[in-house]
């Protein structure tokens, strides 16, 4: 049900909505490790995940991925 991309030797992955309803309020949360070249970016609406951007390391792909289709409660995530 998501988005991988690699490009340039770095790889991507995308799922669910990414903020960009505008009938909607979105929590962000977004960790950054420029040494290592990654980002992972959650969004919440309601309180509950409803996307994710993940680029260079996806190793949580499959754990978020699930946590995106259960609608799963920000306080019950390791963000």
């Amino acid at each position: 049900p998501g988005l991988t991309l690699t490009t340039f030797e770095t790889e991507l992955y995308a799922i669910g909505d990414a903020g960009t309803d505008p009938n909607k309020q979105y929590e962000r949360v977004s960790a950054t490790d420029e040494a290592a070249n990654r980002q992972k970016t959650l969004y919440f609406a309601d309180g509950r995940l409803c996307g994710v951007i993940l680029i260079g390391d996806l190793s949580e792909m499959d754990g978020l991925t699930q946590a995106v289709l259960e609608r799963r409660e920000k306080d019950k995530l390791s963000v």
